[in-house]
């Protein structure tokens, strides 16, 4: 070994121990070129051999070692192969197609732009460098060369369909005549290649039988002798048939023939092609004179109609004269109404100020029932509004988006603002719809009061989202912040004041929603568009205190969720409460708050919201009156309202079976009620869910799981740990990751606390 080298390679071994291995064994192999330009129409025969080059360099190529490696030919964009590369006694380099021809078809490869090359540089000795190429047939597409002259496909043809005669050849001939061992595209080729030359072939005949024919007939009866040879001649040899059909008048004439033949086919063609497009304008200007006559017909049923009834018309049209006047008198009433009533206050006020009975007992009480009469009137005509507003949208033409449609629109809305994914957007929905309460808890800044501005918005139920026209009948979003020590609906709502004779409420907004609620259900049109009531911070006090009257109607609404419950509100009667009311509630767990019962949650849907990023905190609701904005109740409830479990109830009960039972040993156990609220999530979930990773009803579960029975863990000690462990386990290995991850989060929380475990 030389002193300059540093490492040997005992190549012989490493080859045979199979450690070293041939760049063709990964496709990857040498590109050799023809030695003299071949177009690939020039490539030599199957059984030829074609001398090529390496490195473009004879002397080079023979510097190194690659006879019998196999190789590309690239010829004209197109690389043949792969082939083994041969030496002849000269020591010139060769490949013959034959080594990697299959019926005459050579396999090769090409590439849009060309082979995808490599260039490599070669040392083989001392400061002596070659250049080679070699190619990676993975990044190329497979095709086939066909190899196979006329004579050889017209040989093979006829050993495949021995004892046919040419016409009935010629009839049946396609690319399935060459059998399914081609390639689709050769085959095809081959059959129009030999269906041209059989034709070819058959004129020849035709035109040999026209020659004898005619030499027998004329020729024929003045040299017997020397027209007796043309005539054997002609019969058997082609070539002699051929130069009579070019020169002799009847070849010309059966050429000309021939041509007329194909100049009348075409002919025919265009004409029955004239003929079709004439017909289909005959049918449309027949559709379109019927089209006009209808509309003919149309425009006379009207002028008849207007001549008819000339004077109704005119009468309609005093009618809408003497109706705006009485709009314009109607709101100078209106106006003087409410200025008697803001001279009755402020003579109320100065009385109170004054003291005594300044005003008569009498006075003040028709006072009071005037202004009631008043604000009964205003909530009946903001009900009407609605309830107008609600049927004019059912009979337009064009109709408010509904079922998926709607869905995707409201999940478009929100995700502008919040990055959620799309089943955690139609969760919100689901659940708002579906629950009387829902309850959003999560971290501070998780932004649990801007989601439920968002939702609202998304509904159209606020002043600046609804139409102009409806704005004026008030908010249908209403926010509450709750505040420490509130122990009754008085401080949610407010009471009557029987010294004032007057409802005394600490929000203005929140009596007003209660009461056009109350006159929506009271009306004809009943209540058509959904309400909020956001009750912000909730456990800054006990819910169950100043929020017992609504809990209450939650068994109500779920009876009755068609029809209006009552609650007692004040000493005027019942307000009734439409199913179309919805309460939210965000909270928040610290020392300074309150716990949730068990009566609650087992009511309610408690939703957690993951952490804000930067840019989702960053970003507000559009502004702006968007078309459709509000969305009717009736397709909210369509859409997101409980349903039935399908086709996968068997799976969805199985699975649910598998949780109550791991849950029980927790202590958990699920209400009557919350079972059916459950079953009817997942049936509305499970046809709304998108199913990329994993089943929608699987999805539906997991989030029915997590705001229903994982709120309920409450408890102490190891074995409440092997209990949550073993319910860990079970949602991990049935795919409800959302479960298993908040469990994981509460079972974290509850080792840095001793052992004591709260969901809250």
């Amino acid at each position: 070994m030389r002193a300059d080298y540093k490492f040997q390679l005992a190549y012989d071994r490493l080859v045979k121990e199979g450690r070293f291995r041939s760049a063709a064994d990964f496709g990857l192999y040498l590109v050799v070129t023809p030695l003299a330009p071949v177009e690939p129409s020039q490539l030599p025969p199957l059984a030829s051999s074609l001398r090529v080059t390496v490195t473009g360099s004879e002397a080079d190529d023979h510097r190194l070692n690659v006879v019998n490696e196999h190789v590309l030919l690239e010829c004209g964009g197109v690389c043949y192969g792969p082939l083994p590369l041969r030496e002849n006694a000269a020591r010139q380099l060769y490949v013959n197609l034959s080594a990697a021809a299959r019926r005459g078809v050579v396999e090769c490869w090409r590439r849009p732009g060309g082979p995808a090359a490599i260039p490599l540089e070669v040392f083989t000795g001392r400061d002596a460098v070659v250049s080679v190429r070699y190619a990676k047939t993975a990044r190329m597409e497979r095709c086939g060369a066909d190899l196979w002259s006329d004579d050889e496909l017209l040989e093979h043809l006829l050993l495949r369909t021995r004892g046919m005669s040419a016409e009935a050849l010629l009839t049946s001939l396609s690319a399935g005549t060459f059998g399914d061992e081609d390639a689709a595209d050769v085959a095809q080729e081959r059959a129009e290649r030999a269906h041209a030359a059989l034709a070819r072939g058959s004129y020849a005949l035709e035109v040999r039988a026209g020659l004898v024919d005619f030499l027998v007939e004329e020729a024929l009866p003045h040299d017997r002798t020397l027209m007796r040879s043309v005539v054997e001649r002609a019969a058997s040899d082609d070539r002699l048939a051929r130069a009579f059909a070019d020169a002799a008048p009847i070849g010309r004439r059966l050429a000309g023939l021939k041509d007329e033949v194909v100049r009348l086919a075409d002919e025919e063609k265009t004409a029955r092609a004239a003929l079709d497009e004439a017909d289909a304008a005959r049918t449309e200007a027949a559709r379109r004179l019927e089209a006009v006559k209808a509309e003919c017909a149309e425009k006379e049923k009207r002028i008849a109609f207007l001549e008819a009834n000339g004077e109704r018309i005119a009468a309609l049209a005093d009618f809408d004269a003497a109706l705006a006047r009485m709009k314009r008198e109607e709101t100078e009433l209106t106006t003087l109404r409410d200025k008697v009533l803001a001279a009755v206050e402020a003579a109320e006020k100065k009385a109170a100020a004054l003291g005594g009975d300044v005003l008569p007992e009498r006075l003040l009480k028709a006072s009071a029932v005037w202004r009631e009469s008043v604000e009964d009137e205003r909530y009946a005509l903001s009900a009407r509004m609605l309830g107008e507003r609600a049927a004019e949208r059912r009979r337009l033409a064009a109709k408010p988006p509904k079922g998926r449609e709607l869905a995707d629109l409201l999940v478009s809305r929100l995700r502008e603002v919040r990055r959620y994914d799309r089943n955690m957007v139609l969760n919100l929905y689901l659940s708002v719809v579906q629950n009387f309460l829902t309850v959003f808890a999560g971290e501070p800044g998780a932004g649990k009061t801007s989601v439920c501005r968002l939702i609202a918005g998304s509904l159209g139920l606020t002043p600046e989202r609804m139409p102009a026209d409806l704005a004026q009948t008030g908010s249908r979003f209403v926010e509450v912040p709750v505040e420490y020590g509130w122990t009754t609906k008085r401080d949610l709502i407010g009471y009557w004041n029987p010294l004032s004779n007057r409802f005394e409420s600490p929000d203005p907004d929140r009596w007003s929603l209660i009461r056009t609620l109350d006159a929506e259900a009271r009306s004809a049109f009943g209540s058509c568009w959904p309400a909020i009531m956001l009750l912000d911070e909730a456990n800054l006090s006990p819910m169950e205190y100043y929020w017992s009257d609504w809990m209450r109607l939650c068994d109500e609404t779920e009876k009755a969720s068609d029809g209006p419950a009552a609650v007692s509100l004040w000493d005027k009667g019942k307000t009734l409460v439409p199913p179309t009311l919805r309460f939210v509630a965000t909270i928040n767990n610290d020392s300074t708050t309150e716990p949730l019962s068990p009566r609650l949650i087992d009511r309610a849907a408690v939703i957690t919201l993951p952490q804000l990023v930067e840019l989702d905190a960053k970003r507000s609701a559009p502004a702006g009156r968007p078309e459709n904005a509000m969305v009717a109740w009736e397709d909210l409830t369509e859409v997101f309202g409980a349903r039935a479990l399908g086709r996968e109830a068997g799976d969805v009960r199985a699975l649910l079976e598998e949780v109550d039972r791991h849950a029980q040993t927790l202590g958990i156990r699920l209400s009557p009620r919350s079972r059916r609220q459950v079953e009817g999530y997942v049936g509305a979930a499970a046809a709304l869910f998108d199913a990329a990773e994993k089943p929608a009803w699987v999805d539906a579960v997991d989030f029915a799981v997590m705001q229903k029975v994982l709120p309920r863990i409450s408890g102490t000690g190891g074995r409440y740990r092997e209990g949550l462990d073993a319910l860990l386990t079970l949602l991990a290995e049935r795919g409800l990751e959302r479960s298993a991850e908040r469990l994981r989060s509460v079972v974290a929380s509850g080792e840095d606390a001793m052992d004591c475990y709260r969901f809250f």
